[in-house]
């Protein structure tokens, strides 16, 4: 029993040093509608986070997965949705790239110059063929609130398909099955 009570002291005595250190600190958004707090939204171009040989053997899909995003959102009409060119335009004034490299707090000061309420940014992990006619596509979605610069809703989507009379098509379809799942997630 000694023992039991011993390491109980000791894992309290850890939690509270490391939690009295104030070096990092989590903030954890609540989970709620993400169409509660954000009324506008502008989505960034995703980051191509793909293996070498995967850039190399396909393109990136990220100008795609961008548009059929902005359609999708609008679409569902639970966003006003900032179009690409207000984008480009406030991208070029700061010499940002639109690369989708661009960190949480940039992201933010988009977001404020463009009137935006959320700011919608992601990455592309994978992407092409498996094996003949199959396709793969991973794709991971973040919103960060302007307001805040905290991410208010983030996933990870991953699809994976086969199409053995149109395998042509293929690549295309796994990224509408993809962004439908994304905006299936949003609402």
């Amino acid at each position: 029993m000694n023992q039991r009570y011993g390491g109980m002291v000791v894992l309290l005595l850890l939690v509270s040093m490391l939690t009295g250190c104030g070096g990092v600190q989590l903030q954890v958004a609540p989970k709620e509608k993400l169409s509660g707090s954000i009324k506008t939204i502008a989505v960034m171009e995703f980051a191509d986070a793909r293996q070498a040989k995967e850039k190399g053997a396909y393109d990136n899909p990220s100008m795609i997965i961008q548009e059929k995003m902005i359609s999708r959102l609008v679409n569902q009409g639970l966003f006003r949705v900032i179009e690409r060119p207000q984008l480009e335009k406030v991208m070029t004034e700061q010499k940002l790239q639109m690369s989708g490299l661009i960190d949480n707090s940039s992201a933010v000061e988009i977001g404020k110059m463009l009137g935006a309420d959320g700011i919608m940014v992601g990455s592309i992990t994978e992407y092409g063929r498996t094996i003949y006619p199959k396709a793969r596509l991973t794709v991971n979605v973040r919103v960060i609130e302007v307001k805040t610069g905290l991410v208010k809703w983030a996933t990870e989507i991953k699809g994976r398909k086969a199409n053995y009379a149109y395998p042509v098509e293929l690549l295309k379809d796994i990224i509408d099955e993809t962004v439908t799942k994304v905006i299936a997630q949003i609402q």
